[in-house]
């Protein structure tokens, strides 16, 4: 049985007095310290999501830009292309043209040439049938 001597009053005060003290020491200091722990912790937590958040807008803002520079890079792409094209079209219209007219102008030419040649050979043609007509009534 508990007997309620002055030992037992003596106990309370040292328990009441240990606690306070620790209280002041121990206790309290490491209440703090938990508390400042997490503080830090929802505060890192809060910036750690923020910072997902913006990791995203990121990501979604690259995926706009390589869209837009995919879409603009095909469009001038195809741009240039037909740009390309055209400019092909024109130098063989170009090269075409110029070679018929080079083909005219052979033609021309051969046209005088054999024109010539063949007033030469008329020419040639008729004296040596005279020859021809001589040699043959002198014979």
């Amino acid at each position: 049985m508990l007997e309620l001597n002055k030992w037992f009053f003596v106990l309370v005060a040292l328990f009441i007095s240990t606690y306070f003290i620790l209280d002041r020491i121990l206790f309290h200091p490491l209440l703090l310290v938990f508390k400042e722990r997490k503080r830090a912790i929802d505060g890192s937590i809060a910036e750690a999501g923020e910072m997902q958040e913006k990791k995203e807008e990121k990501l979604e803002e690259f995926k706009r830009g390589i869209t837009e520079g995919s879409h603009k890079a095909k469009t001038e792409f195809e741009g240039l292309r037909e740009e390309g094209l055209k400019k092909q079209r024109e130098l063989v219209d170009a090269a075409s043209k110029e070679a018929i007219g080079m083909i005219e102008r052979a033609r021309e030419a051969l046209r005088a040439e054999s024109g010539k040649a063949r007033a030469a050979l008329k020419g040639d043609a008729e004296k040596y049938a005279e020859l021809i007509v001589d040699k043959l009534l002198r014979a």
